[in-house]
């Protein structure tokens, strides 16, 4: 195998809010995968985000940060940092490959390519279907979409069945690298005891508190069932306080919002949890369903094809928007601990088989020293 020092193996990550993790699912993999890829001796940078008013370049464990200066309009916000971006890693001298998230990629791939760049695009699903877009953004994706899988050295998608979706639309092949999770099963309560929240007494969600994640679907099934045990809901909006204010009106006593919450703290609260449960509309691999299946959490999420491929029937699903199907799922799940014990015991199971960092890393690693 070639060297790195020789193969000059600088990757450049471009289309996350950057590290430490503290937006989404991109995000803590972005932070996931650098972490281990340092210990490979790859030359490493992060773009992404802060709330300053200049650039911010710095080092978080050993890997380069650069962060722009975030903007109140997400979609403005999103594509200029990416753009910014784009010319940073472009003009390094030691930059090899520009490692893009988001199906827009393509908007900046001359430049990289008249630098002779090589150029990698993670998909993680449908994103022209989010609801918090507009039909022009929506549309403005789905057609930037054919360039991006077009023009990039390499595609890899988060799931089997997007990456079946590419094959059979427009004839791409792309490496399918799935989120994983982490395995410590060490409990510490006194992040329970910081939220006034007892183990196995709540169910969760985690995930950004946009209109396709489904969380007011989620919020008007749990006020329909009588019970004391908690729905606790980790994640918050920054670009729409309207509808996380909406969220709120409509919740029930016994719904607890804790905000955007990562690291340790994050992964105690899944581990206490009784239940996870996700109302998504769209997904890719859900890092956090994931997360709580390594965890022996018990999970019930709708039942959109990459969420059945996650689970592999080892949780339960509901009729995707069907607030009637999730409440009575949610029922059976609560009168059920032996059921609950079960599902969460073959969840586990499987993540471990199917979902681990170190077999992420490997997989990349082999495609990086092939570009």
């Amino acid at each position: 195998m070639v060297k790195r020092e020789e193969n000059n193996s600088h990757i450049s990550y471009i289309g996350t809010k950057g590290i430490p993790a503290k937006y989404g699912g991109a995000e803590t993999g972005v932070e996931e995968i650098s972490s281990r890829l340092l210990k490979k001796e790859y030359n490493l940078t992060v773009f992404g985000a802060h709330e300053g008013k200049r650039i911010k370049r710095g080092f978080y464990e050993g890997i380069e940060t650069i962060d722009f200066p975030s903007l109140k309009f997400k979609g403005l916000d999103f594509l200029l940092r990416r753009f910014l971006s784009t010319i940073f890693a472009t003009i390094r001298k030691d930059s090899k490959i520009l490692h893009y998230y988001g199906s827009d990629a393509g908007l900046y791939f001359f430049l990289p390519k008249l630098f002779r760049k090589r150029i990698i695009i993670t998909l993680d699903g449908f994103e022209w279907e989010r609801e918090s877009y507009s039909w022009l953004e929506k549309m403005f994706l789905k057609t930037i979409l054919r360039v991006s899988v077009k023009f990039a050295n390499h595609v890899i998608t988060d799931s089997r069945f997007f990456q079946k979706w590419l094959k059979d639309r427009y004839d791409i092949s792309s490496s399918y690298v799935p989120y994983a999770a982490n395995f410590n099963i060490e409990t510490d309560d006194t992040v329970l005891e910081e939220h006034k929240l007892k183990r196995r007494e709540y169910f969760i969600f985690i995930g950004r508190l946009v209109e396709e994640k489904g969380v007011d679907i989620l919020i008007k099934a749990f006020s329909k069932i009588s019970t004391k045990k908690n729905l606790v809901i980790v994640g918050d909006n920054p670009y729409n306080d309207d509808y996380v204010d909406y969220l709120k009106s409509i919740a029930s006593k016994n719904v607890i919002f804790l905000g955007a919450i990562y690291g340790k703290e994050y992964e105690e609260l899944l581990k206490g949890a009784y239940c996870y449960v996700s109302a998504s509309k769209i997904e890719g691999t859900s890092p956090s369903l994931v997360q709580a299946m390594a965890y022996g959490i018990p999970s019930l999420v709708s039942d959109i094809p990459t969420n059945i491929e996650v689970l592999g029937g080892t949780g339960l699903t509901f009729k995707n928007e069907n607030i009637k199907d999730l409440s009575a799922n949610l029922v059976k799940i609560l009168n059920n601990g032996i059921l609950a014990k079960n599902l969460g015991e073959k969840c586990s199971k499987r993540a471990f088989q199917n979902y681990s960092w170190d077999a992420v890393v490997e997989k990349l690693d082999k495609i990086y020293m092939l570009l």
